[in-house]
């Protein structure tokens, strides 16, 4: 495994899970579960009457937001109206926990090689509609598709990861840097036998390239509840790689880290889309990410309002 991917072209831009995860994130059995969640977060702010969103769902970009299927599947001025198969495909969906819905008929494309920030106010739904999309928020309306795969039907799992705000130790279990990386290597599992000499290399390898990749090689044998936040963030980026993802959701990545592990962790998400890997981010701190000049979608009151194309 290598988590060097070919870039797709690109007319815009120019151009899970450990067993040692906390009680804040999900373990690799929770990422599309068939289940739901009982309880929704707590930062999420109660759902707007939908008669309240009319307006918001009428006055956003065509194509994108708020589209038919059929319009999300075609581009006015190509020959053949055809685009790359998108990496995620909302159309009409909304999420929520049990019958409350906090994100309302949200239709949404991520192209191969894009990178989109989700943006709005705290309580916009920005949370549940990443949750949503892992299947840890229930799909109360619409649909969704991962590589053009209804989610239901979607299988093949490694293909996504997910980087959480938070990184907690249950019970503070001393591990490694090195050990918590590894553990994302768990989805690729198909049976519970030991692995193989060649499969153990071939683990060993995609672990030492998903550290080296985020620039944690040095500390690859520190204690995990020893790095500084900056660090932590990079580590969970590392673990995510692990499991050879195409596409990467992260959860406020640069929230409460320093100036300086803030560059180097948009440093390295710089040089993983450059070799073709897609971010779908969460954030706050939109200036943090102008390096990798993502396509905004922005959301209030569990809406799309709008979107920027990538600056």
């Amino acid at each position: 495994m290598s988590v060097s991917h070919t870039r797709p072209a690109r007319s815009d831009r120019r151009g899970q899970p450990t067993p040692v995860a906390g009680p804040d994130e999900p373990t690799a059995a929770a990422v599309f579960p068939p289940g739901e969640l009982a309880d929704p977060p707590r930062e999420e702010a109660d759902p707007p009457d939908e008669e309240d969103g009319a307006a918001g769902r009428a006055d956003s970009l065509p194509g994108r937001v708020n589209s038919t299927p059929e319009q999300l599947d075609s581009v006015p001025g190509r020959p053949d109206g055809a685009l790359p198969t998108p990496v995620l495909r909302l159309a009409g969906a909304s999420f929520g926990y049990g019958d409350r819905r906090i994100v309302q008929r949200i239709s949404l494309r991520v192209l191969p090689g894009e990178v989109v920030a989700l943006v709005g106010p705290n309580g916009a739904g920005k949370s549940t509609l990443l949750r949503g999309v892992l299947g840890l928020a229930r799909l109360l309306e619409g649909e969704q598709f991962w590589f053009g795969t209804p989610a239901r039907a979607f299988t093949d799992r490694y293909r996504v990861g997910y980087v959480p705000q938070r990184y907690n130790l249950a019970g503070g279990v001393p591990v490694t840097v090195r050990e918590v990386v590894a553990s994302g290597r768990l989805n690729r599992r198909r049976t519970p036998w030991p692995l193989s000499p060649s499969a153990r290399r071939a683990e060993r390898l995609a672990v030492d390239e998903a550290i080296a990749a985020t620039g944690l090689t040095d500390q690859a044998r520190t204690p995990a509840h020893l790095l500084s936040g900056g660090q932590q963030r990079r580590m969970l980026v590392s673990r995510a790689l692990a499991g050879g993802p195409e596409v990467l959701l992260m959860d406020e990545p640069t929230a409460g880290v320093d100036p300086a592990h803030r560059h180097l962790l948009v440093e390295s998400l710089d040089a993983l889309v450059s070799a073709g890997l897609t971010l779908v981010v969460v954030t706050h701190e939109l200036e943090a990410l102008d390096r990798l000049h993502p396509r905004v979608v922005r959301l209030e009151a569990g809406h799309l309002r709008g979107e920027e194309a990538g600056r």
